[in-house]
């Protein structure tokens, strides 16, 4: 009913009338009663008026009501009344209301103007007063206040009276006291020293009390309202502690008063204080209740009591959020404080309250709302506010008026006076419904969901909140599969967009593929205007995407994205500014329509540089990117669509940094404009600030803006070295500008950035890796400045460092240098995460961890995980590590099993790369039982195959062909149910087939030539090679084209290694042509993909410094196809050598009738095309030559490799000239041949050139291995000294190849050390086969590390060490070509002069003898074999022996245990090990002349050294060591190692003093080097230490302080003989017929005189631990060691390698003593051991690790020893070198001599004397000698000697 309804007036006018005549009719009683005196009758009246207009009061209408109760206060004043004093005080304060109401103005609370905050208190007063009475108070006015303030203080003076019934209750007294505040405010008057005034009239001290807090509480309130003075309050902590020690006389003001209080400090945010007083509120409850009931005057009602404690509870919970700090147990009690607030508004039936208390849980609860288990516990208390607020708003309007204080406090929560509006009332229902509704979602309860939308429905008005249930209840019935059509015809009138809004959501959550379709087609079909098409781009890429992953055919699909470019490339550009009207954040997918979408054809004419908007650019590159993975490969169009959205993105790096850069501008104009701050602003302030500001900066001094360059680059260099500006990024996040990046223009980021990785992976995928810059740039942007995720920015700023690498830019890239703080996990993210995690642990895990910037920590584990993925490819092995752990731990917790099983795979996949196979099976067997998608299973798979070859166990080729088959089963299954990802799949599939087949191959190539492969692996290997021809096919056909290529590659590998393992021709030309078919395939399909890329560069790129991983691939598979060419032009070398060898030994017409009768090839027949294709085979390796050398010119390596094959070639050349010249060039009888001179002569330059290189730029030792035996085989005999060169270098870089597999196999653990892991980073680095500045860094880190990796490189000055040796040495190398198929020698001696009848060394080293055999691979296997069988039945003789019990037994039995025990057998055995040996080398060292071995030659004194001789022994009567005489090292292979070479007859002449034995020429210079260096450094130190030094020459340990009288022998290097340590039998277990080890040395170490200095442990009860081993080996000049183990077995191999043993000169090793005990105990290690680790045992091996470490000479046994045989070579050789004085190798020498207790004085006297009998022997004492030599038994030559000859102990 309207206000102007005439029925509604008159019944308004009538009740009016009504009231009016009541009212006068009451105010008439009372002055009749005044005038007869009657005071009853007029207090009766003014009850009567009190109670009738209680609604006026409660509505403080006090203006309406001061007329009447003003008369009643002059009534009661007259007559004298003293009955009712709260009846009289009440009227007071109405009257006193009303006077001052119109003054006062509205009293509510607004909030200060922010200009007053910083004006002055006093200022701040004036302001309001003015702002209240405008300015002053008029007359009138003034007199009005001053009436009011006597009342109330009349009022107050009556209130003080303590008399018994004539007390005045509190609550009155309040309204009276709030009143008389209100009153001083408007005249300005502070109240401090009034309040004196009122103590001491107050008679009672409570009632001061209560009085002065409740005076402080109303100052505080009208402080709150800036229409009020501001009164000077005492602070709140002393209003508080006044409070708390009142004794209050009614509870209600109590309550009502520790309210107010908590709301003031609330206000201030002292939530301490807050809680302090909510908690006396609290208690006050039951107090309140009761009083109201008691109460002689109803002044405050239930009702009011239930606001007041609502109230309360709800500032306390708000407090108590405030102050949980975290802790999720205290924040859920504030939760449930707040409910109760809740609950007590309810019970007030107070809508505001309700809906304040409400709204404060539900933004308190939804931190908790991340999780389903959280959300579960919401429910019951979100039923119960939701039921309180519905039922509050139904008794809004009906709820019964209840007498209320009549001064009420303002409310705390600083609500507006009409409390919450209706439409926050309905948002906040509308939420909790449909919190609710998410609720029932996740328990899957959708009936209870639909009944719940249903009351919704009911209980909310029409309004846009129930338009936003009404679809979530369409989504609803779209899960439950229910009809949807009724409910969507209701949003028809919402408009198009909300329309196809609600069907997109609806195709997404429909439960078929069929509703699916029809909603999208729906969804389309709905939007027909023009302002939606930003909305329909967004659908048709949705539903084209969906119809693809959903097996539609691609036909029907590609339109859908289109029909989306079609729209894009046509819109009008004022409307490309729009912005869509809903989005949804889910993976979008696609649906077919059943009309014709799109256009007919899509014409790419449009100039891109037209395009300005962003957002439409943003929408070209996801289209084009989807079209691209429509179309296959092989298809011209997957190419163009990706070069598309690659243009697009171009494209918006142009427009946003142009955009960026005029803003920039913008803003630089702005700020000049701006005014300087200057002290004039300030003249009005005092002069001091005004001194202070007189500084105006001038337009030179201010800092100029820094203007943004707006061109994007333009190379891939300067791509490479971009980093998007700071001031770029701010106005990216800030600007709203549609032409650049920003959050309104990129509207779906995660959206953006998945199309921008796809992207990424397609163009790698096309070998287009310089294309991907500009992408990740602009994905690093949008993570970066739109998102603000850290760790997701940090992830493209390593693919960017990664891609810098692999184009040899990561100089270029700024973000290198920043890689290890890229690499890390964010502390914010691990800080939020480890959060999580312990909530979780808490059973209240929140899936989602909030951070700072609100960003999700769900996310964080995975972007882990791609971030170690990226380590992983880069070597970052430690920053991989700690990303993979946080990951699974984090994702452990809270669940996440998709990031479990990535971060197992990945952990396995480091565990794999630092060669801990074991763990990364079982890493891999966790992963698989959690499963994954289709590339976890692909990498499974892929690191499962490594893991297991890694282990090497003896079935695993077995366990490799079933790992491979399981994953491609397993990916086959994904195959049948993804028709349009079968591409992608049947990649997938064919690359696991290859990678089976590479492993076949490897298992079968692994093995040396040497070695014959058995029938069945030969039968693996052909099927390998099929398998990977038909991978190769499949890789073409899907358009990998580098896949294709490689798999071509490897089957041309295949294809040789069959060659060379097959011995019938027709077999071998088959498969070497076929291999050669198969590179020049990988070649051109590789060219293919080359020049693809490198038609897509830059015009102006420049390729210097640029390089691409496909390009270097091709450079790989270039030379690769050069060396396959060399090797089969080699092969038909040698047919044709043989041939011209034939004819050579014919007669005429034996030539003319072979000529005659040779058959002619058959066309198409092997032999033809093998005789065609050998005429093409030089021009096709030298156009593959000259592709190389054109591409590669920086490239040393490439360089020098490409010198080497044209060496080769060039050779080859020769050979094919005149085979038979080149043949005599390891001939005594040349023969001259002009034309293969000037070949050889070319070859020789290109060779030395590649040489030098490798030399000079420490380059491959492979490639300096091929260039030197191509060398020496251009100068074979002709050259010998020349030739020589080459052969030893030819075996350093041999020797440097097996000590680098060694090296690896002994740091295989990369956890044990440093080194292992250095090792194995810089192994991975070089396998990656990317040039990376890395590899540099771990090459230096190892340098200085460990001398060991010193080792591993080839000497710069190589070519000059013979110049260097001693001339007393005498080397014999014996080194086998790379197939074991020749045989090469070199002879080095110094050279001689003869100078009358005498020959005298006049230099250095050269070799004199070179010869060249050619040799069975095959015999050398069987010599390998029977010396290990050797040795294995020398360790049965042995173990034999030792079981006999007792010595009686072996007294009894001793002369048939000499027949039966196997020793005549095992020297028998032996003899024909050497004898075989002999024969083997025969051919080879029959070229040589050793005249010089025998006495006669060796023992000849030159004149110069007798004369020295005789000086010396006339100046000294001190016997001295004599001077050595011939040394004989032998330099071999490390086959030849294996085998008894110092048993060589050639090797037993009288005339050597010294055999010994290394591994190269290298290795041997190096320990002479270092220890000249050492005798160096003594003697500095002793030059510079003078006469001061001399005093303590004999406490020194360290350095040996030989004496004047001692001269050393020429050429021989001092051994400290006081730091010598040792170690005997550790574990105690040589115990032999009641003597042990242990007692055997100490009886060896008191028969020397020196020994006492020595130190070292013996026994079990002194065994060292492993830094005392480490300790006694580096710091000792000399190592014993005496046991019945492999020394190796006392430290471990890694260990042993990262030890720098350089002050360790000689090491004598006296092991593998075997009996029973120490077989039992080693046989049960053994089985805990790998094969190689085994392996390192071995003698060879031992010496090779105690090399590399740095020690000089090694002294070692072949095989295992007797107990007996053993004791006696440590006593020989520690008498040899301690008593006589004797060399390292002569005192092992001396050890194969038949009596050996002669031998040292006889040697002595040899060498000690000039006696001419000694000089000539005859020629039977020299066959009675080798008679003797042959009649010693094997144990004399099982010492050996590594290393240096010439130590001498002093």
């Amino acid at each position: 009913m309207s206000e102007e309804d005439p029925h509604w007036v008159i019944y308004r006018d009538w009740i009016q009338a009504l009231c009016a005549y009541t009212t006068s009719n009451f105010l008439r009683a009372g002055e009749l009663g005044a005038e007869i005196r009657e005071s009853w009758v007029v207090a009766n009246a003014a009850i009567y008026l009190w109670n009738y207009s209680s609604h006026l009061l409660a509505a403080r209408e006090y203006t309406r009501l001061l007329p009447t109760f003003q008369s009643l206060v002059d009534m009661l004043q007259k007559t004298g009344y003293t009955g009712n004093r709260v009846l009289f005080v009440l009227l007071c304060d109405a009257v006193a209301q009303g006077l001052i109401q119109p003054l006062s103005g509205p009293d509510s609370i607004v909030p200060a103007p922010a200009e007053d905050k910083g004006k002055k208190r006093a200022e701040k007063g004036i302001a309001k007063a003015a702002s209240t009475c405008g300015g002053f108070l008029d007359p009138a006015g003034l007199q009005d206040v001053h009436k009011a303030l006597e009342l109330c203080e009349h009022a107050l003076r009556i209130s003080n009276s303590t008399i018994p019934g004539e007390t005045v209750p509190i609550p009155a007294r309040k309204q009276v006291l709030a009143t008389w505040v209100q009153i001083h405010g408007l005249l300005q008057q502070q109240i401090g020293s009034k309040m004196k005034i009122l103590k001491e009239e107050s008679e009672n001290e409570d009632m001061s009390a209560m009085a002065c807090v409740l005076v402080g509480v109303e100052m505080l309130q009208c402080n709150r309202n800036p229409r009020h003075m501001e009164f000077s309050v005492p602070s709140l902590s002393t209003l508080v502690s006044m409070a708390s020690e009142c004794r209050w006389s009614d509870a209600v003001v109590e309550l009502q008063v520790w309210c107010q209080l908590a709301a003031f400090c609330h206000d201030v945010k002292d939530y301490s204080l807050v809680c302090s007083c909510t908690k006396r509120a609290l208690l006050l409850e039951e107090a309140a209740t009761k009083s109201l009931r008691t109460m002689p005057c109803v002044l405050y009602g239930p009702t009011a009591v239930n606001e007041m404690l609502s109230i309360a509870i709800c500032l306390r919970g708000l407090s108590l959020v405030h102050e949980s700090r975290g802790d999720l147990h205290s924040y859920r009690e504030a939760m449930e404080v707040l409910l109760s607030s809740v609950s007590f508004a309810e019970k007030a039936v107070s809508p505001a309250l309700c809906v304040t208390a409400a709204r404060h849980y539900w933004n308190t609860c939804l931190p908790l709302t991340g999780s389903t288990e959280e959300r579960q516990q919401l429910r019951e208390n979100l039923k119960m506010i939701l039921n309180a607020l519905v039922h509050n708003t139904k008794q809004e309007n009906q709820q019964s008026k209840v007498k209320r204080p009549l001064t009420l406090a303002a409310q705390p929560l600083r609500r507006s006076k009409h409390g919450a509006t209706n439409e926050e009332v309905l948002t906040l229902r509308a939420a909790i419904y449909r919190l609710l509704l998410q609720i029932y979602i996740d328990d899957e309860d959708f009936e209870s969901a639909l009944q719940l939308l249903a009351k919704a429905m009911r209980d909310m008005p029409r309004s846009r909140h129930r338009l936003s249930l009404l679809k979530y209840g369409v989504l609803v019935k779209a899960r439950l599969g229910e009809n949807v059509l009724p409910d969507m015809q209701k949003l028809e009138d919402e408009g198009e967009q909300c329309h196809s809004f609600m069907w997109h959501q609806v195709a997404l959550c429909a439960d078929t593929a069929a509703k699916q379709l029809t909603c999208y087609q729906k969804a389309i079909v709905s939007l027909r205007s023009a302002e939606t098409k930003w909305q329909k781009v967004s659908i048709l890429l949705s539903f084209g995407q969906w119809l693809y992953n959903h097996n539609f055919p691609k036909e029907d699909a590609k339109p859908q994205v289109q029909w989306v470019i079609d729209i894009l490339l046509h819109m009008e550009p004022g409307k490309a500014d729009g912005v869509e009207d809903e989005s949804v954040e889910r993976d979008l997918g696609p649906v077919k329509s059943e009309y014709v979408l799109g256009v007919q054809g899509l014409s790419f004419t449009q100039n891109v540089s037209g395009l300005k908007e962003v957002h439409r650019l943003d929408y070209l590159i996801q289209a084009h990117t989807l079209l691209a993975i429509m179309e296959d490969k092989t298809s011209p169009e997957h190419q163009l669509n990706l070069l598309r959205a690659y243009t697009f993105v171009l494209q918006i790096w142009q427009v946003s940094m142009a955009a960026a850069c005029e803003i920039s501008r913008e803003m630089a104009k702005s700020e000049a404009l701006q005014p300087p701050t200057s002290a004039e602003s300030k003249k009005g302030k005092d002069k001091g600030k005004d001194k202070k500001a007189k500084q105006p900066t001038s337009a030179d001094e201010r800092p100029k803006a820094v203007i943004l360059d707006q061109t994007p680059p333009s190379t891939t260099r300067d791509w490479a070295s971009f980093v998007c500006p700071n001031q770029a990024r701010q106005i990216f996040r800030t600007s709203s500008n549609p032409h650049c990046i920003n959050a309104h223009s990129i509207t779906k980021q995660k959206q953006s950035l998945f199309y921008l990785n796809l992207l990424e992976r397609e163009l790698n995928s096309l070998s287009l890796d310089h294309l991907t810059l500009p992408v990740m740039h602009l994905a690093e942007t949008i993570a970066h400045d739109l998102l603000d995720m850290t760790s997701l920015s940090d992830l493209y700023r390593l693919r960017i460092v990664r891609t810098c690498v692999e184009l040899g830019l990561e100089a270029h890239s700024p973000y290198q240098k920043k890689l290890l703080p890229l690499s890390a996990v964010p502390e914010r993210e691990q800080m939020g995460c480890r959060r999580a995690v312990v909530l979780s642990q808490e059973r209240s895990s929140l899936r989602k961890a909030r951070n700072q910037n609100g960003e999700m920590g769900e996310s964080a584990p995975g972007i882990w995980l791609n971030k170690a993925e990226v380590c992983l490819s880069m070597g970052l092995y430690q920053s991989a590590r700690q990303l993979l752990a946080e990951a699974h731990m984090v994702s452990m917790v809270l669940g996440d099993q998709s990031v479990v099983s990535r971060s197992l795979l990945y952990l396995a996949s480091l565990a794999c790369k630092e060669q801990n196979y074991a763990q990364a099976l079982i890493l891999l067997d966790k992963a698989q039982t959690l499963g994954g998608d289709e590339d976890f299973w692909y990498q499974l798979t892929l690191t499962k195959v490594t893991a297991v070859v890694g282990q090497r166990d003896n079935d695993f080729q077995t366990k490799v062909d079933q790992t491979i088959k399981q994953g491609c089963r397993a990916l086959k299954l994904v195959l049948e149910q993804r028709v349009n990802q079968a591409p992608e799949l049947t990649f997938l599939i064919t690359s696991l087939e290859m990678r089976g087949a590479l492993e076949r191959i490897r298992a079968t190539g692994s093995g040396e030539t040497l070695e014959t492969i058995h029938t069945e692996a030969f039968q693996r290997l052909m099927a390998a090679c099929d398998t990977l021809r038909e991978c190769a096919s499949g890789f073409t056909k899907l358009g990998y084209r580098q896949q294709a290529a490689e798999a071509h590659g490897e089957c041309a590998h295949g294809l040789r290694i069959l060659a060379n393992h097959t011995t019938e021709r027709e077999s071998k030309q088959s498969f070497l042509l076929n291999g050669l078919s198969q590179l020049q395939l990988a070649v051109t399909v590789q060219e293919h993909a080359v020049q693809n890329a490198e038609s897509l560069l830059h015009p102006q790129e420049e390729r210097h410094g640029l390089s691409l991983p496909a390009a270097r691939r091709l450079l790989g598979l270039r030379l690769a196809l050069v060396e396959f060419c060399l090797s089969m032009l080699e092969e038909r070398c040698a047919e044709e050598t043989l041939q011209a060898l034939a004819r050579e030994k014919m007669t005429l017409a034996e030539v003319a009738l072979e000529e005659y009768s040779r058959c002619t090839p058959e066309p198409n027949s092997k032999e033809e095309e093998w005789m065609s294709v050998g005429i093409t085979l030089g021009q096709i390796a030298l156009g593959q030559l000259a592709a190389v050398s054109s591409q590669s010119l920086d490239n040393m390596e490439t360089r020098a490799h490409c010198m080497s094959l044209m060496g080769k070639y060039m050779r080859l050349l020769a050979v094919r000239e005149d085979s038979i010249y080149l043949c005599s060039l390891w001939d005594t009888h040349k023969q001259k041949s002009q034309k293969a001179q000037q070949l050889l002569a070319q070859a020789s330059k290109a060779l030395a050139e590649s040489i030098s290189l490798c030399l000079q730029h420490n380059l491959s030792s492979s490639i300096l291995a091929g260039a030197s035996l191509n060398m020496l085989e251009c100068h074979g005999q002709s050259d010998p000294a020349v030739a020589g060169q080459y052969l030893a270098l030819f075996q350093s870089c041999r020797t440097v190849a097996v000590m680098a597999e060694v090296l690896n196999s002994a740091c295989a653990d990369t956890s044990a050390s440093q080194l292992s892991a250095l090792l194995s980073i810089r192994r991975n680095l070089l396998l990656s086969q990317r040039p990376s500045s890395m590899i540099k860094g771990v090459e230096d880190s190892l340098s200085s590390l460990s001398k060991t990796f010193s080792h591993l490189t080839i000497n710069s000055n190589h070519l000059s060490i013979l110049g260097e040796l001693p001339p007393t040495l005498k080397i014999l190398l014996l080194q086998h070509s790379e197939d074991w198929s020749q045989l090469y020698g070199a002879f080095y001696e110094a050279t001689k002069a003869q100078k009358g009848r005498t020959t005298q060394v006049t230099g250095s080293l050269t070799c004199s003898g070179m010869a060249k055999a050619s040799v069975c691979p095959q015999a050398l296997l069987a010599l390998r074999e029977q010396s290990r069988a050797f040795c294995q039945e020398t360790r049965h003789a042995l173990l034999n022996k030792d079981s006999l019990c007792s010595i009686e037994d072996r007294l009894e039995a001793s002369e048939e245990y000499q027949k039966l025990s196997g020793e005549e057998e095992l020297a028998c055995r032996y003899r024909e090990l050497v004898k075989d040996m002999e024969e083997y080398l025969h051919p080879l060292l029959k070229q040589f002349d050793f005249s010089c071995f025998r006495p006669d030659a060796a023992s000849l004194p030159t004149p110069e050294m007798a004369k020295t001789k005789d000086k010396e022994e006339k100046e000294s009567s001190v016997k001295m060591p004599t001077e050595p005489g011939e040394y004989v090292v032998v330099l071999a292979d490390k086959r030849l190692l294996e085998l008894p070479l110092e048993s060589m007859s050639i090797l037993k002449e009288g005339g050597l003093s010294s055999v010994t034995r290394d591994f190269s020429l290298q290795l041997f210079y190096s320990r002479l080097k270092r220890e000249e260096e050492k005798v160096e450094s003594d003697n500095k130190k002793e030059t510079k230490g003078g006469k001061g030094t001399k005093m303590r020459g004999d406490q020194s340990q360290a350095i040996k302080a030989i004496p004047a009288s001692h001269v050393l022998p020429s050429n021989t290097f001092p051994v400290d003989t006081r730091n010598f340590k040792y170690l005997v039998d550790p574990y105690n277990d040589g115990h032999f017929e009641g003597t042990s080890l242990s007692m055997k040395m100490k009886e060896i170490l008191e028969t020397q005189h020196v020994t006492h200095l020595w130190e070292g442990f013996m026994g079990s009860k002194q065994t060292p631990s492993l830094s005392e081993m480490e300790q006694m080996l580096c710091r000792c000049s000399g190592f014993i060691y005496l046991g019945v183990e492999h020394f190796m077995e006392n430290i471990p191999p890694d260990k042993l390698a990262s030890l720098n043993l350089s002050e360790c000169h000689m090491a004598l090793l006296f092991g593998q003593v075997h009996n029973k005990a120490a077989v039992l105990r080693q046989s049960k290690l053994g089985r805990q051991r790998s094969a190689g680790t085994l392996a390192l045992q071995n003698p060879l091996e031992t010496a090779l690790l105690l090399s590399l470490s740095g020690v000089g000479c090694i002294v070692l046994n072949q095989w295992h020893s007797s107990f007996q045989q053993n004791t006696h070579n440590v006593t020989a050789i520690l008498d040899n070198i301690l008593r006589i004085q004797q060399t390292s190798g002569q005192a092992l020498h001396a050890l194969r001599k038949r009596d050996s207790s002669e031998i040292p004085q006889g040697i002595h006297k040899v060498k000690g004397s000039n006696d001419q009998e000694l000089l000539t022997f005859s020629e039977d004492r020299k066959e009675d000698d080798d008679q003797r030599e042959m009649a010693l038994p094997p144990s004399a030559f099982n010492c050996v000697l590594y290393g240096l000859p010439n130590l001498i102990v002093m």
